[in-house]
C-alpha cells in the first residue's frame, strides 16, 4: 500500500518530469559531483563552473567590474551581507535584469535579513540542493519536515503551501515551555 509520503515524493518527481526534469538533471548533476569529487571530470567541471562564475560578475556586474584582470578567485574581495545590501544595484548583472525573477529573504536569524533574487535555473538547483542533501540527512522528499524558525509576514506558509510542502511551521521567537510542549 501507498502512503501520503511516497504518493508526494511520486507527485513531485511526475511533475518535474512533465516539466522537463529541471529538478531532476540538477540533483543527479549534483550528486555526480559529490559523490566523485576527485575525479578529472568533476575538477575539470568544478572548475568551469568557477570560471563561468567569476567571468560572468566582472561582465555583466558593476560590482566587479573592476576585476576584469583577475588570475584567481584570490583576486576578489570578500563580500558580506552589509555590503551587499548597500550596494544592491551593482550585483544584479545586466543578463538577468529583463527577466523574472523570484525574491527571496533569509529569515534574518542574525538580525540581519538578507534578500536576493534568483532566476528558475539557480530555482531548480537550489531545490536540487535541498533534496539531495536532506536525503543525506535521512530525509527523504515527501517526509513530513517540522521546521523550527523565526516566522513573520515574509516567510509564513499558507494553509496550502503548507500542506503542498507537508510542514508544520513552530515559531522559534516563541520557545515558552507551553509552546514547546504542544509542539
Amino acid at each position: 500500500m501507498i502512503n501520503l509520503e511516497n504518493l508526494r515524493k511520486i507527485a513531485f518527481w511526475q511533475l518535474d518530469y512533465l516539466n522537463g526534469s529541471r529538478i531532476r538533471k540538477h540533483y543527479d548533476d549534483i550528486k555526480f559531483i559529490l559523490e566523485n569529487q576527485g575525479s578529472d571530470a568533476v575538477v575539470a567541471r568544478r572548475k568551469s563552473f568557477l570560471d563561468n562564475i567569476l567571468r560572468n560578475a566582472t561582465t555583466t556586474t558593476s560590482f566587479y567590474s573592476g576585476f576584469q584582470g583577475y588570475r584567481s578567485l584570490k583576486d576578489f574581495p570578500v563580500t558580506n551581507k552589509s555590503i551587499i545590501r548597500n550596494n544592491t544595484e551593482a550585483f544584479f548583472s545586466t543578463i538577468f535584469k529583463s527577466n523574472t525573477l523570484h525574491k527571496v529573504t533569509t529569515s534574518g536569524s542574525t538580525g540581519a535579513p538578507l534578500t536576493v533574487w534568483q532566476d528558475e535555473g539557480k530555482r531548480a538547483r537550489h531545490q536540487a540542493e535541498n533534496i539531495y542533501f536532506s536525503y543525506l540527512a535521512g530525509y527523504p522528499i515527501g517526509s513530513r519536515l517540522y521546521y523550527l524558525r523565526v516566522w513573520n509576514a515574509i516567510n509564513r506558509k499558507s494553509i496550502f503551501e503548507r500542506f503542498k510542502l507537508n510542514i508544520v511551521m513552530q515559531d522559534a521567537s516563541d520557545l515558552s515551555e507551553n509552546n514547546i510542549e504542544s509542539f
